[in-house]
Order: C-alpha cells, then sequence, then structure tokens
C-alpha cells in the first residue's frame, strides 16, 4: 500500500525518562505509580450505587425479559455462581413482561456514559489506541525506551506491527523526519488515510506467511499490546520473522499489559474465567511473563526490561482513570468473543465487565505492563525462515 497522509497535529513527547535493566536479562527495572492521593478513586467511590458483590448484581440494569422464566432465574450465573432468581426485580412495574431494549449508540462505548450504574457519568470516550498511546507515554515519560530512541538515525527504517490506529508511528513519524516509519495491519479499517507525512506508509499484512520486507532490512520492530493477537506457537514464528527482517544489532520492541488484578470475588472469578477461555482457544493470557524467553529462544539478546506497576485508583493524576478505560475498552471490544463462552447475553456481558472495572479502582486493585527489548546480534546474518 503507498504512501498515505494525515493532518493530525501530534503532541511532542515530554522529556525522556527510560529505565535500563540488567543486560543479562534476569531482572526487571521496576516502577510504582502509587500516590497518596487519587482523584479516580474519589470518582468511583463517590458513585451512587455501591459495586460490592452483591449490591452491584442486585442493581444491575441488565434486567430484561428473560427475568421473567422461571427456567432462566434458576439457571446461575457462570462467573457469580448467582442466579437471576437472586437479584432484585426490576424497577418497572411487575405487570410488565418485558423491557425494552435502548436504542444501540452509534458510539460502542456511549452506553457507558449515560446507561451505566457502575461507572461515573462524565466517564469519557476515547478511542482505545489513541488512549493507550498516551496513557503509556505518560506512564514511561517518552514514546520509546532508551534502548531503542538510540537507533533513530538518518535513514532507519522502523516498522510498527499490527499498528492499530498508526499513533505510535505518526507521534514519532513528526519526531523523526529523517526516518522511515512503516505500519502493518490487517485491513485499512482503522489506519489513516489522509497523512501528510512523507515518511509515513502502511502495508497490509494478514499474519499468513513471511512478512513483506527483505532480510536484514529493518533498524526497529515495535509490538504493542498484541499478547492474545496469536497464540503461543504463532508468538514464535512473527519472532522469527522479527529477528530475520531485523538489520544485525537492530532491536524489538515489546510492550504488554498484564491484566491480573485481585481485591474481590467477582473480580477474580472474571479474570480466571477470562484465562480460561483463553487458554482454551490456545492463546496465553499471561504472555507478558513469557516474552523474555520467547526472545532468547529466537536468538535475540534481552538488553532492557520494565515492569511497571498501575494502580487503578491510586496513581498520580489521571493515570489510574486512563488505563482503568483501557482495560475496560478492551474487554468491551472482545464482547462477541467473550460473551457466549461464559454463558452471557452481550449486554449483561458488557454490565459484568463494568462492575469488575468499577470495582478495581474501589479496592485499588493494580495492574502491570512489561516492556522488553530484544537486540539481533551484531554478528549475526539472518537465516530464519518462516514456520507455516
Amino acid at each position: 500500500m503507498g504512501v498515505v497522509q494525515s493532518k493530525r497535529k501530534w503532541r511532542e513527547p515530554k522529556s525522556s525518562s527510560s529505565h535500563t535493566g540488567n543486560h543479562n536479562g534476569n531482572n526487571y527495572s521496576t516502577g510504582d505509580t502509587r500516590s497518596t492521593s487519587s482523584s479516580t478513586l474519589q470518582s468511583f467511590v463517590s458513585m451512587k450505587h455501591s459495586t460490592s458483590l452483591s449490591s452491584s448484581i442486585t442493581r444491575t440494569k441488565c434486567v430484561r425479559s428473560n427475568m421473567h422464566d422461571k427456567n432462566s432465574l434458576a439457571k446461575p450465573d457462570p462467573v457469580s455462581g448467582i442466579s437471576l432468581s437472586q437479584r432484585t426485580p426490576s424497577r418497572q412495574s411487575s405487570t410488565q413482561t418485558s423491557t425494552p431494549e435502548p436504542p444501540k449508540a452509534q458510539n460502542v462505548f456511549a452506553a457507558f456514559q449515560s446507561n451505566s450504574y457502575f461507572l461515573p457519568k462524565d466517564w469519557e470516550v476515547n478511542d482505545r489506541h489513541q488512549a493507550l498511546h498516551f496513557a503509556l507515554k505518560a506512564l514511561y515519560g517518552d514514546t520509546v525506551t532508551s534502548a531503542v530512541r538510540q537507533k533513530f538515525v538518518k535513514g532507519a527504517r522502523i516498522l510498527d506491527i499490527e499498528c492499530g490506529n498508526g499513533f505510535w508511528i505518526m507521534d514519532l513519524a513528526t519526531q523523526y523526519p529523517e526516518c522511515e516509519f512503516v505500519g502493518t495491519a490487517e485491513s485499512t479499517d482503522n489506519v489513516p488515510t489522509n497523512t501528510l507525512l512523507p515518511n509515513v506508509q502502511f502495508e497490509i499484512y494478514t499474519q499468513r506467511g513471511p512478512m513483506p520486507f527483505e532480510d536484514n532490512s529493518v533498524d526497529v520492530v515495535h509490538m504493542r499490546a498484541l499478547g492474545l493477537s496469536y497464540t503461543q506457537e504463532n508468538w514464535s514464528n512473527v519472532l522469527r520473522e522479527a529477528y530475520r527482517i531485523l538489520k544485525p544489532s537492530g532491536v524489538v520492541h515489546i510492550e504488554e499489559m498484564l491484566v491480573t488484578p485481585t481485591g474481590t470475588a467477582l473480580i477474580e472469578s472474571f479474570i480466571d474465567t477470562v484465562r480460561n477461555i483463553i487458554r482454551s482457544s490456545g492463546m496465553n493470557y499471561d504472555i507478558a511473563l513469557t516474552q523474555p524467553l520467547l526472545l532468547q529462544n529466537e536468538g535475540f539478546q534481552l538488553v532492557q526490561k520494565i515492569k511497571k506497576k498501575i494502580y487503578l485508583a491510586s496513581s498520580p493524576g489521571k493515570l489510574g482513570t486512563e488505563f482503568t478505560g483501557v482495560i475496560l475498552r478492551g474487554f468491551e471490544l472482545s464482547r462477541a468473543f467473550l460473551a457466549p463462552r461464559m454463558g452471557l447475553t452481550e449486554e449483561d456481558y458488557v454490565h459484568r465487565v463494568e462492575m469488575v472495572c468499577a470495582q478495581c479502582v474501589r479496592n485499588d486493585s493494580h495492574i502491570y505492563w512489561f516492556t522488553n527489548i530484544g537486540m539481533k546480534p551484531s554478528d549475526s546474518s539472518s537465516s530464519s525462515s518462516y514456520s507455516s
């Protein structure tokens, strides 16, 4: 696909703040975002409706006509174990046999602003990729780590695999006009189509076969939040391809989130259920923990490892709110896949996700972000082949 253009203005990054880990790859450089005050905690805790397990379930708005079916009432919820008959009836008239479905919102996240009992009424609706990009930029203090930024020299070729809406590429392309940036995507649905940047292009790559790049032709390969995009085997294939196309001393930059919050039975049972569903589909929910080993297995040298702990209530500024939004949107976008496997309708599933996220904030649960930088040895020549 040829060069495409965008009129979006991009914010310059704040001053660099990188954390270099042990170069032998044994230890993570760690960071903790906890602070003593939080507008996030106040925002969620002051909600009109309680988000404890029992009160969240009894106050849920996902009460529809199937509640009047005795068989439905007796069926236990697959996550909470509570049957619908144990829940508080709808506030509508008892003579009414059905609850009208709300009109479908143009934005799939719009319901979070107006229809949710569990999230603040002023919950912001942003593009998930955009929100994630700027949340990570705030977390790390920069768009890339020091080990990666030194590769951005004149003529360098930078590849972003599954680039989403292209925010990472566009941000860096404005800073490094003498570097070439290429983003891959499975379709053109989400990538920018009106960029004015001559050093940016996007390519279609469907994960079926080798990447459309020559051996030893790329300086940096970036991968962000792709943990559940690949099976364990496909992860090995993708990293093998990254090794092939990277120049000697080129680096692969992997950013991955580990969402394992705790604090209530609902939170923990929901995460365990999702983990089991993901595992049964051939993927690894906790892939962030194994990525260093995957890199080493494909011949990379680990040169930088960073582990960040983000508290969803007590992190400074809006950091907790931003990452809570990222988690919520990520789970919500997976509703077509996860809801039927949980035995829930999509509407019930969305409300379940809202309850989980609200309880995470109420309990100041935390998540982790991992960054792993692998370097192709300088004395290597690419000999790996793609495993089909």
